[in-house]
C-alpha cells in the first residue's frame, strides 16, 4: 500500500491509478505514466515475472521480426478488446507466448527453443525456485533464424495458424519443448493436475503447472478464434485485390535496378511485401472493434484498398 500511497501522492507524474487487482494471484498496480502516455503494470518481489521478461526479452533479441510482429499483435488484440485478463480475455503476455510458439514451429523455425538445453549444460541449475528451473542463457543456441519469410507473411501465418489450424480441444501452446514439440491436455491432465477443457490453453514456461489462458471465458475464447480468423480474411482480401490492381503492370516497369525480375514478379511475393509494408494501415486496426459477442460474426466485407 505504501507503493500505491506514492503513485496517488504524485498526480503530476501518475495518472489512473488502478488498484483494483492488488488482491490477485499476483497483486498489480496498473497506472499511466503522464510524461509518456505508456500504461504501466506496477508489481514488487515477483521474482517470476523477472525470469520471464527475461525470457521475453532473449527471444525478441534473437531475431529483429519478433518485435515488429509483437508490436502488431499487442495493437491488433487493444484495437478489438481482447487483452483484459479481467474481462476473460488474454493478458499481452499470454499473446507473446502464442507469438513465440507460432514462430518456433516455422519450418526452418525462426526462434530457436530457448529452454532446450544442449546435452554439456551442466548438471546443476543456477537457481531453483518452486516449480521452476531457471538457468542462463545458453552459448550453445543459435538464436539466427534460416528462415525468410517477411513480418507480412509471418503474420498471416499466425493468424491462419490461431484461427484455423491450432486444435485447441487437443493441444497445450508451449513455448519450452524440444523441436517446438506440442503438449496434449492429456499430458498436462497426468502430470500437472489441468481441468480438462476444450478452450485455449497456454503453459507458463516457468511455472509449467500453471495455465495461462485459464482466464479465458468459453465467449471469449471464441471471438478471439473469431478475430484471428477475420483478421486472415481480411489480409488476404487487400492483398489480393492490390495484385488484381497491378496485374497490368510490367515487369520492366515495376523493377527497381539491382533488382531479381523472376522474384519481383513471382505473385505470392508481390502480395506478401504489400501485406509487410501496410500492415499497420489495414481497416481492422483502425476501425472500431466489434462488440464482444459468441454469436458468429458476418463475413468481412471486400474493401475498395489495402
Amino acid at each position: 500500500m505504501e507503493v500505491v500511497a506514492r503513485l496517488e501522492s504524485r498526480p503530476d507524474l501518475f495518472a489512473s491509478v488502478d488498484t483494483t487487482r492488488l488482491t490477485a494471484r499476483i497483486p498489480i498496480v496498473m497506472f499511466v505514466s503522464r510524461a509518456s502516455g505508456i500504461e504501466c503494470d506496477l508489481c514488487v518481489e515477483n521474482r517470476l515475472a523477472q525470469r520471464n521478461t527475461s525470457l521475453l526479452r532473449a527471444y525478441a533479441s534473437a531475431d529483429p521480426r519478433v518485435r515488429m510482429l509483437a508490436y502488431v499483435l499487442k495493437r491488433f488484440v487493444k484495437q478489438r478488446r481482447m487483452n483484459c485478463a479481467a474481462e476473460g480475455t488474454l493478458s499481452s503476455y499470454g499473446y507473446l507466448l502464442l507469438l513465440i510458439h507460432f514462430l518456433q514451429r516455422q519450418n526452418p523455425p525462426v526462434l530457436p527453443v530457448l529452454q532446450a538445453l544442449p546435452p554439456n549444460w551442466p548438471n546443476e541449475p543456477r537457481e531453483k525456485l518452486p516449480s521452476v528451473l531457471c538457468r542462463g542463457p545458453s552459448d550453445e543456441l543459435d538464436p539466427n533464424s534460416a528462415d525468410g519469410h517477411s513480418v507480412g507473411e509471418l503474420l498471416l501465418g499466425f493468424f491462419r495458424y490461431y484461427g484455423l489450424q491450432f486444435d485447441a480441444t487437443r493441444d497445450v501452446v508451449s513455448v519450452r519443448r524440444p523441436d517446438a514439440g506440442t503438449i496434449t491436455k492429456d499430458e498436462k491432465r497426468h502430470t500437472s493436475q489441468w481441468r480438462f477443457t476444450t478452450r485455449l490453453s497456454i503453459e507458463d514456461p516457468f511455472e509449467v503447472g500453471y495455465d495461462v489462458a485459464h482466464v479465458l471465458k468459453g465467449s471469449r475464447d471464441k471471438y478471439i478464434r473469431q478475430q484471428f480468423v477475420r483478421a486472415y480474411v481480411l489480409l488476404m482480401d487487400g492483398a489480393i485485390r492490390h495484385q488484381t490492381k497491378t496485374e497490368g503492370v510490367s515487369v520492366e516497369e515495376d523493377t527497381q535496378p539491382g533488382q531479381d525480375a523472376e522474384a519481383d514478379d513471382n505473385s505470392l511475393e508481390r502480395i506478401m511485401s504489400i501485406v509487410n509494408e501496410q500492415v499497420l494501415e489495414v481497416p481492422f486496426l483502425q476501425a472500431p472493434p466489434h462488440p464482444l459477442s459468441p454469436v458468429p460474426m458476418p463475413m468481412p466485407q471486400p474493401h475498395d484498398s489495402f
